[in-house]
């Protein structure tokens, strides 16, 4: 209970009933009938005399506040947390590459028939939200002033707010944090010529390529302990930041490599370890699992159920599949707390799934929905030890064997802890150098296919290498195994393809076609094709 104006106000905090399944709360009860858990709570204080009622929010997905506000009664106002979106309304500034996901309120009307608002101001102390109210006698919102809205966290919206004096306790919060900030910034770990996407919105929902990128980072780090690892899958949930940022030219707006730090020597396009821990915040220790093909067409099947922005979307590398986020998903029995403890419906969403093995081979795991080969084969997985022991109800990870974890249960875990993702990253970069492969939009990702925005290219050959030479070209790509290939050429993008070579068997490895005409022409286009 606070007291403002000479009027005390009742704040109610909730949290989500996922708790257990998003993150690692230890022997925390967690309730899981919010309506029925918060209201009589709210009761209590208009008991008391209180007839004006924040409920604090922490669902992740604030369409799930806007709908806790119809099922409460006597509460006034739901701040929203956890989703990262910006509620704004007309004519608020907002920051370069951000747009309105609601208005500020959203307006609603509660479960008693009282007027009920709801506002987020995204994540990352990006904004200030500002909600002005006035009340009638009885408690009930009377009006919103004008001044209510979104305020970026930047010098023109101290200003647009008033300006007010910074306190003197802030001002040395600052000064020390940035001497730690700058430290850090200053420990550099390869560059980049891209913007390395981690939105929210982009890693719980598609393929980016800082999810490719750490993923082969763990990938990389796991086959140092384990050569025999083969696939690697993290949680878009665990990549809480971009590694760039946005710039303005000409009226528009594009994302940039990280930004140059002069203090501290950092050139544009530098990846520190405060970019790193940044994104990679928790920074969740790597765990290797042997899983069986079963359980790993269940693990990716998991991995395309949810709906919304959820924590569990996939980031992968040593693998591709395909996904239809219209079919059915798949659906878990749970326990009292949430816990999943066995498989309800198999789920019907994920189409294709081919693993890359670590010789380039290729084993095709999942046709059109069904299981292909042994479904007892195995393959060696590292993830997060987050998602190994279930969590994001990732079911199937728990039921894996000979589970070996990177790092000794109990280890301090700080940036330079091996076994730990951001050391992961941090020494890919080294390794790498500079990472220049772009963000594209959803229609072209490779990794993690969704046939509601693109068709499906799992199963297509995949080109590797040529090699034009005197007698020949030799075109050399991925091959499953029990297909029949084609090879076609022309010399320019204009006319029909020609035929070159008779059909060609796959293995699961790398195969050849030869045009077998000499390589005069200037240039010459290839494309393998299987046959029906």
């Amino acid at each position: 209970m606070l007291t403002v104006a000479g009027q005390r106000i009742g704040i109610v905090g909730c949290t989500t009933p996922t708790l257990r399944s998003i993150s690692s709360p230890g022997a925390v009860g967690v309730l899981q009938d919010l309506p029925g858990s918060i209201q009589p709570v709210v009761d209590q204080l208009l008991a008391s005399g209180i007839n004006k009622v924040i409920v604090l929010a922490h669902l992740q997905q604030y369409a799930l506040e806007l709908d806790l506000a119809t099922r409460l009664r006597d509460v006034d106002v739901v701040i929203a947390g956890g989703s990262h979106a910006v509620f704004a309304k007309p004519g608020d500034r907002l920051r370069d590459g951000d747009l309105a996901a609601e208005a500020y309120p959203v307006r609603k009307t509660s479960g008693s028939g009282e007027p009920v608002l709801v506002v987020n101001a995204g994540a990352n102390y990006r904004y200030v939200g500002r909600l002005l109210l006035s009340f009638d006698e009885a408690g009930l919102i009377r009006d919103v002033d004008a001044r209510s809205g979104a305020y970026a966290a930047d010098a023109q919206g101290v200003r647009d707010a008033g300006n007010a004096a910074p306190a003197p306790a802030v001002l040395s919060v600052v000064t020390n944090l940035a001497a730690i900030l700058d430290a850090k910034d200053g420990n550099r770990f390869g560059r980049t010529e891209v913007y390395l996407n981690g939105l929210r919105n982009s890693v719980r929902t598609e393929e980016s390529n800082l999810g490719n990128l750490t993923a082969d980072a763990n990938l990389f780090r796991a086959r140092q302990t384990d050569p025999s690892a083969t696939v690697s899958l993290k949680n878009g949930g665990g990549i809480r930041d971009s590694i760039g940022g946005f710039a303005s030219e000409g009226g528009a707006t594009f994302p940039v490599p990280p930004a140059a730090n002069p203090r501290v020597g950092k050139k544009a396009g530098d990846i520190s370890q405060l970019d790193i821990e940044n994104s990679l915040r928790f920074n969740n220790t790597l765990s290797l699992l042997t899983l069986t093909a079963r359980q790993l067409r269940d693990t990716m099947e998991w991995a395309v159920a949810g709906s919304g922005t959820p924590g569990q979307f996939p980031q992968v590398s040593g693998m591709q599949f395909s996904f239809q986020p219209t079919n059915k998903p798949m659906t878990y029995l749970r326990a009292t707390n949430g816990t999943p403890t066995v498989i309800d419906f198999a789920g019907e969403r994920l189409r294709n799934l081919v693993v890359i093995r670590a010789d380039d081979s290729l084993d095709l795991v999942v046709e059109d929905g069904r299981m292909m080969g042994d479904p007892d084969r195995t393959f060696r997985m590292v993830t997060l030890n987050f998602m190994a022991s279930g969590g994001d109800s990732y079911f199937a990870l728990t039921q894996g064997k000979n589970r070996v974890d990177l790092t000794p249960t109990g280890t301090p875990m700080v940036f330079s802890t091996d076994g730990g993702e951001q050391r992961a990253l941090a020494d890919y970069l080294a390794r790498l150098g500079s990472f220049g492969e772009p963000d594209l939009g959803s229609e072209f990702d490779l990794r993690v296919q969704n046939l509601g925005r693109r068709g499906d290219a799992v199963l297509a050959p995949s080109l590797r290498r040529i090699e034009p030479a005197s007698d020949g070209t030799s075109v050399f790509f991925r091959s499953l195994p029990g297909r029949r290939y084609s090879l076609q050429g022309k010399d320019t993008l204009e006319g029909p393809w020609e035929a070159l070579t008779p059909q060609t068997a796959g293995d699961g490895t790398v195969r050849l076609l030869k045009d077998p005409r000499p390589a005069t022409a200037a240039q010459r286009y290839y494309r393998v094709g299987i046959l029906p």
